[in-house]
């Protein structure tokens, strides 16, 4: 009895899904070189899979002849079955890759893109699409996709997430700036020892620092008046811009006041940033009709900033 609720068992175990695959485009086209074809696979691949296939129900499926093939009763029978589970599969992965909110855009980013970038621009897009409602999750770290049914990301980093795809937006550069009434026309990089300056630690921001005191020979305790805000980038620009001090500051997040001489760039200073801003989702959001309006859109509204960060700084 054991014997037989084991052969019985083992027979009734499915065979792979790349077997069935193989008979079904090759029950469909009649043809082993065309089903090879199909599936860029050789003949003799086919024509191994389906004895495999064949050895493995205990029957024959197709009678064989010189130059054609043709169903027997057994291939007749197990062809629809087979080719509705394909479909079925297929329904069932267009339901997972479905978007269930076409008027809901779930956004991630980071909390200085957008305070600084994305918010000033972020009417615009709601004009130019009125009936799709935007919700912006900002937040300094990176977010799953599934916990929050996120649709995009805008991260600031290598670009390489695992299950994800990016697109790159702009490269950036850190500057350091000051707002105007901080400084004197013919400010020298040696005043900076007597004039208020802010650091933050921030991978970016401090390779530019070591950067420029070294140019200049520098060290941090040369500045009496200095003082640090931790992981808080807003807060930093916040500062800058209230006349608090002179910072290190990604460009991309600045050049709004800068083009409206809010801040000033100081020394035509600048230093290439690691990691870059990219547009980040699961591949089949990028099919999403809202995701490519957002991407179409965000691309317009970069131009002016890639331009500006590939200027020489005054």
């Amino acid at each position: 009895m054991r014997m037989v609720k084991k052969n019985l068992s083992e027979r009734a175990r499915l065979p792979s899904l790349g077997a069935l695959k193989y008979f079904k485009v090759a029950a469909e086209t009649l043809s082993f070189k065309l089903a090879a074809e199909s599936l860029f696979v050789s003949q003799a691949a086919i024509s191994q899979h389906i004895k495999t296939l064949e050895s493995q129900l205990g029957c024959k499926l197709f009678i064989r002849k010189n130059r054609e093939v043709r169903l027997t009763a057994q291939g007749q029978l197990l062809l629809p079955y087979v080719q509705k589970g394909f479909s079925e599969f297929q329904k069932g992965i267009a339901q997972l890759q479905e978007d269930n909110h076409p008027n809901i855009l779930k956004l991630n980013v980071l909390p200085s893109i957008a305070t600084f970038w994305l918010i000033p621009r972020l009417h615009l897009f709601r004009n130019e699409y009125p009936d799709l409602q935007v919700k912006l999750i900002p937040d300094p770290d990176v977010v799953a996709f599934e916990d929050f049914n996120l649709d995009l990301a805008i991260r600031f980093g290598p670009g390489k997430y695992d299950n994800l795809s990016s697109r790159l937006l702009y490269t950036d550069r850190v500057v350091m700036v000051s707002h105007p009434h901080l400084i004197q026309s013919d400010l020298q990089p040696d005043d900076l020892r007597h004039l208020p300056v802010i650091t933050e630690n921030y991978s970016d921001t401090d390779d530019a620092w070591e950067v420029f005191l070294h140019r200049y020979q520098f060290r941090f305790d040369d500045f009496r008046n200095r003082f640090e805000i931790r992981d808080a980038t807003p807060a930093l620009v916040g500062a800058v811009l209230a006349g608090q001090g002179i910072a290190m500051v990604k460009q991309s997040l600045v050049q709004d006041y800068i083009a409206s001489n809010q801040l000033v760039t100081l020394f035509g200073f600048s230093h290439i940033c690691d990691y870059a801003c990219y547009l980040v989702a699961p591949d089949f959001h990028f099919n999403f009709p809202k995701v490519q309006a957002f991407e179409s859109w965000l691309k317009e509204q970069t131009k002016p900033t890639i331009a500006a960060l590939s200027e020489p700084l005054n």
